[in-house]
């Protein structure tokens, strides 16, 4: 079975730990790497090359924070082989996106089972700096999807200066962007 990696996903602070792997049919399988097995594959694997896998193991899918939808998931072992192969003759498809509807997004609302692909409008960011003990980052993004409703998604520390930077670095800059310097002392849910 030979694999393409689409993409690495940073999960709960996870990084490089769960992949996406599309095969030559265009179906997607996650992929688990355990913690204690990342500096094995850390520098081979790259977005774009073909891989071998041998040796892994087969399991059910996860049932919570799934990224793709297939019914069963590759983890790898300490017996795992992963060798790059010859990219000719294989024409797999870079990108998989699972775009999921308004009422479908808004069904999973703190049901932790599912990570979703959204399409849509940044029409407002928010960012926050705060201290109350120690200081942390929040921003918050509201997102005009495709089929009108706006979403609400907060983010925090880390991945609240990921995206900072990454938003910064971009061409396209959302409609409004709002810098808040009260402080915030109450933590909160967000719901779409």
């Amino acid at each position: 079975m030979k694999f393409y990696i689409e993409k690495e996903r940073e999960i709960l602070k996870r990084e490089k730990r769960y992949g996406r792997f599309a095969t030559s049919l265009g179906t997607t399988i996650h992929a688990f790497i355990p913690a204690n097995r990342i500096g094995c594959y850390e520098e081979d694997l790259k977005a774009g090359v073909i891989y071998k896998i041998k040796n892994f193991l087969v399991i059910n899918n996860k049932t919570s924070y799934k990224v793709t939808s297939h019914k069963f998931l590759i983890q790898f072992t300490h017996h795992t082989v992963l060798a790059p192969t010859d990219h000719a003759g294989h024409n797999i498809e870079r990108q998989n996106v699972r775009i999921r509807s308004y009422a479908e997004f808004n069904e999973a609302v703190n049901k932790n089972e599912d990570l979703y692909d959204a399409l849509g409008k940044l029409v407002l960011v928010s960012n926050e700096n705060f201290n109350n003990g120690v200081t942390n980052k929040r921003i918050d993004i509201h997102l005009q999807l495709k089929d009108g409703p706006i979403v609400r998604v907060t983010l925090w520390g880390n991945v609240a200066a990921n995206f900072q930077k990454k938003l910064m670095e971009s061409v396209d800059k959302p409609m409004a962007e709002r810098k808040r310097k009260d402080s915030v002392t109450t933590s909160e849910v967000t719901k779409p």
